[in-house]
């Protein structure tokens, strides 16, 4: 079986695209769709490539949570924290990596990168940052490895918004005052 990157994708615009049919608004359907849904690389070490991909649905009825750029910061929190979000990373071959556990204050991700091989386990590892659902302008860069155990973090620090890359055009964000 060949290895198709973008089937990930492909079945998520399908999925929007059958919200689109059922009547849900617009607004939030496009910004799920420009979102990132899937990252590449060899996180276990095998040579091959695994894709993971990012599953951001309700805890209460497991739809999927479509952020809506129409509402102020402030009813998005709202919203969004009332449905329990769920941000998993899953894998047809790695075990899923459970990023917020309990923690429903999330609007999904600012940044999610493959960064390399940057120890002695073979394979990739990757860096995640959660969209927290707050006012404040500090989150924290968690770096995973994957073993035969599953996910560990390996590392967590403090990080700044304004030093992270915008997920969609990896340019900086502008500094703010």
């Amino acid at each position: 079986m060949a290895f198709n990157p973008g089937w990930a994708q492909q079945k998520h615009e399908k999925s929007v695209q059958q919200q689109l049919k059922n009547g849900q608004g617009t607004d939030d359907v496009l910004e799920a769709l420009s979102g990132q849904e899937f990252i590449t690389g060899d996180f276990n070490g095998d040579r091959q490539p695994d894709t993971l991909t990012v599953s951001f649905v309700s805890r209460i009825d497991n739809s999927p949570i479509l952020i809506n750029t129409d509402l102020d910061y402030d009813q998005l929190i709202q919203k969004t924290v009332a449905k329990k979000p769920i941000l998993e990373l899953t894998s047809d071959n790695l075990q899923t990596l459970h990023l917020n556990k309990d923690n429903f204050y999330i609007l999904g991700l600012d940044l999610l990168q493959n960064i390399g091989n940057i120890n002695t386990f073979p394979g990739d590892e990757i860096a995640v940052i959660l969209k927290a659902a707050d006012w404040s302008g500090i989150n924290v860069c968690s770096i995973y490895t994957y073993s035969r155990s599953g996910w560990i973090k390996i590392k967590e620090t403090e990080i700044r918004e304004e030093e992270i890359p915008d997920i969609r055009t990896r340019k900086f964000k502008p500094w703010k005052r």
